[in-house]
């Protein structure tokens, strides 16, 4: 059993690295895009969204600001990205130590019935971070790809609904950070127990 836990808190170490290192961004956004809509329509979406309206001198300064800002977004993509793919795989790579570590346990006859319900959660819990990812990505790419000169109203709303995005990633991130180090780990101590137990008589 101790090579099984091994296994996971390596995993779960990895795991809190990539966590700690999520930026906090500012709100919350009510609806996600579809990947088949385009981006004329994910711009409208946002500017539904977008709760303070840009007077006509916001507009005239965002436009002489916003190209600039693009480029600037357009490096941090790429940067993202490579976090985006560390991140991916930790939990890829958790998800696997811990299925190879059920199935072991199931064929010692080890009651497993918490844990397999504790991975089947971790597993749901990964889903919903990869499609916030890509929503966000998506959002993020919206922003710097745009033609903010002609539409700084779509640019702005582009960037409030990137920075919402990001939180609600941050938030999954966090959400499964919390249920790794509680309720899993609670889980898998109980085994050890168990087989500690089942060990000395």
């Amino acid at each position: 059993m101790r090579q099984y836990i091994r296994v996971f808190g390596t995993a779960c170490a990895c795991l809190i690295l990539v966590l700690v290192s999520v930026p906090a961004a500012a709100q919350s956004k009510p609806a996600a895009e579809t990947e088949t809509s385009t981006l004329q329509q994910r711009i409208e979406e946002h500017k539904a969204a977008l709760t303070a309206k840009l007077s006509a001198v916001q507009q005239k300064k965002l436009q002489g600001l916003c190209v600039a800002s693009q480029a600037k977004i357009n490096g941090a993509v790429a940067q993202a990205d490579i976090a985006i793919v560390n991140r991916s795989k930790v939990y890829q790579d958790l998800q696997t130590r811990l299925d190879t570590l059920v199935a072991k346990l199931d064929s010692q006859n080890v009651s497993t019935a918490q844990l397999h319900n504790d991975v089947a959660t971790l597993s749901s819990k990964i889903n919903q971070f990869n499609t916030d990812l890509k929503t966000y990505q998506q959002a993020v790419k919206d922003t710097a790809s745009m033609d903010c000169v002609s539409d700084p109203t779509g640019f702005k709303a582009s960037l409030e609904a990137a920075r919402a995005d990001r939180e609600t990633v941050r938030k999954d991130a966090e959400d499964i950070r919390i249920f790794v180090t509680t309720s899993l780990k609670t889980s898998l101590i109980a085994i050890k127990d168990q087989l500690a137990t089942a060990g000395g008589q």
